[in-house]
């Protein structure tokens, strides 16, 4: 948020997990992505509608004591996960288990039945109140293919599958107003005040040009919001007599929160954001 509103064009990690959870793994209805990392959770819970989606509730960098549970080596000891993919056998994207598998230790050098750390992490995790019945689970981060934490997680959630998202690098993907659901009721209740007004909703697929009379950037744009709050500078393009003009370029942006934010652009690139609630 910070960083979209100092103007730089970013799209949210919440967005982009998102879109690859559609578009790669085709997943539909609602769906939820938990990024697992060594010391903190995410979640983020998605609906979906007609290809496009948009995140209905999400809780972020929860701490999670795992590593007091299982120790960090054994959590990155590549035979020791050879050994639980192997109790924890993935087939068609669920995890299973078999109870015959309660007494073995969880590893050589540990003490701990698999009885035992089932229990200790469901316990844990269940603290963490993550949302359940979920159709569909996509992990990622530092514990995302751990067999051990996909089997609890797909337990405590009730979830029918769970898979894990590929990391991301970059921004690949379309502009995000094309790709979120949009909120219309909203975005209809907001206006640009430009020779009568012009609704939000109508500034999302396309910006509007604007030459704006230096002399009236104190009047009202929309709601509380003068002109010149939106200008980086009042710098003019070019004037006509003794008025000077400006030109902007205004867009309304969407994201998967269903955050509005309104941006403008004069000619110099100079761009500045502000949210509206």
């Amino acid at each position: 948020m910070k960083r979209k509103l100092s103007g730089e064009i970013i799209v949210s990690s919440a967005t982009y997990m998102g879109y690859k959870a559609i578009t790669t793994y085709q997943a539909t209805d609602n769906f939820m992505v938990v990024v697992m990392n060594m010391d903190s959770l995410s979640f983020y819970v998605y609906s979906v509608k007609e290809g496009k989606f948009c995140i209905k509730e999400y809780k972020e960098s929860l701490q999670h004591t795992i590593t007091d549970l299982i120790t960090t080596e054994l959590l990155q000891n590549n035979d020791v996960i050879k050994w639980w993919k192997c109790i924890f056998y993935e087939h068609d994207n669920v995890c299973t288990y078999d109870p015959y598998y309660d007494v073995l230790k969880i590893s050589d050098n540990s003490d701990i039945t698999f009885k035992e750390i089932i229990e200790r992490l469901s316990s844990h995790i269940s603290s963490l109140q993550l949302p359940t019945g979920i159709s569909q689970m996509f992990l990622i981060g530092d514990l995302a293919a751990n067999p051990l934490i996909k089997y609890v997680l797909q337990r405590l959630t009730a979830s029918k599958s769970v898979l894990s998202l590929t990391d991301f690098i970059g921004n690949d993907i379309p502009d995000e107003n094309e790709i979120v659901i949009l909120p219309k009721e909203r975005l209809n209740h907001m206006s640009l005040n430009v020779k009568g007004s012009v609704i939000f909703t109508e500034l999302v697929p396309t910006s509007l040009n604007i030459t704006l009379p230096l002399d009236s950037i104190g009047n009202l744009m929309s709601s509380d919001t003068k002109w010149e709050d939106m200008l980086v500078d009042k710098q003019q393009d070019y004037n006509v007599g003794n008025m000077a003009f400006k030109t902007i370029s205004v867009r309304v942006e969407c994201d998967s929160f269903q955050n509005i934010f309104l941006s403008c652009k004069d000619l110099r690139g100079n761009r500045k954001v502000k949210h509206f609630n």
